[in-house]
């Protein structure tokens, strides 16, 4: 015989699981409706052919361990017939990717209300760059901003002779080996001086 305590405890276990199914059929449905508002089109999904994108993550692993992630990106950007925006699920984490001008610049100009970047990216930049723009969101984020709009006016955007002038002093500060090529760099320092 099932004891009441046994019952209660069922009771809410099953509780707990329809209020996080609820949330997500109710948090897809606002999604869905908000996307459908503005004219999105679903994004590609991109395949895996383990559950939960285990293949992916592997992947991306090993590119890591390899030191090729950049150059694996522009692999994966062939291999997904060069779509600029795509989804993916990694762990049972979706991701969502973009590298469309259009998408970029509503993330962080004209409709960065809507966005935000989520603890992954978070964790992913702050110990390389800090807090800053690239790792915050709501008022924090606007603050970044705020300090940053003045170095994307159009003439300091075009002009690339002092981007270039910067990009070399940093270029200048990795240290170079004996066969011309650096060593493994940590470049947080860099960033941050």
């Amino acid at each position: 015989m099932i004891s009441l305590q046994q019952l209660s405890f069922s009771i809410a276990l099953e509780a707990v699981f329809l209020i996080y199914v609820a949330r997500w059929v109710l948090t897809s449905l606002m999604h869905s409706r908000r996307a459908r508002q503005m004219g999105c089109k679903p994004a590609f999904i991109r395949p895996s052919r383990l559950p939960l994108g285990i293949d992916l993550v592997k992947r991306y692993m090993d590119t890591m361990e390899e030191q090729i992630l950049q150059n694996d990106d522009l692999v994966l950007y062939e291999e997904l017939d060069q779509r600029p925006t795509w989804n993916q699920n990694l762990l049972g984490t979706w991701h969502h990717i973009t590298s469309d001008p259009k998408n970029v610049q509503a993330m962080l100009a004209t409709q960065f209300k809507d966005f935000e970047l989520g603890p992954f990216r978070r964790n992913m930049f702050n110990p390389v760059i800090g807090k800053g723009i690239f790792t915050t969101d709501g008022p924090d984020w606007q603050h970044s901003r705020s300090l940053l709009r003045p170095q994307f006016t159009r003439g300091q955007v075009a002009n690339l002779r002092l981007e270039e002038q910067h990009f070399q002093h940093l270029l200048n500060r990795l240290p170079i080996q004996s066969d011309s090529w650096t060593d493994t760099v940590d470049l947080a320092p860099l960033f941050l001086i």
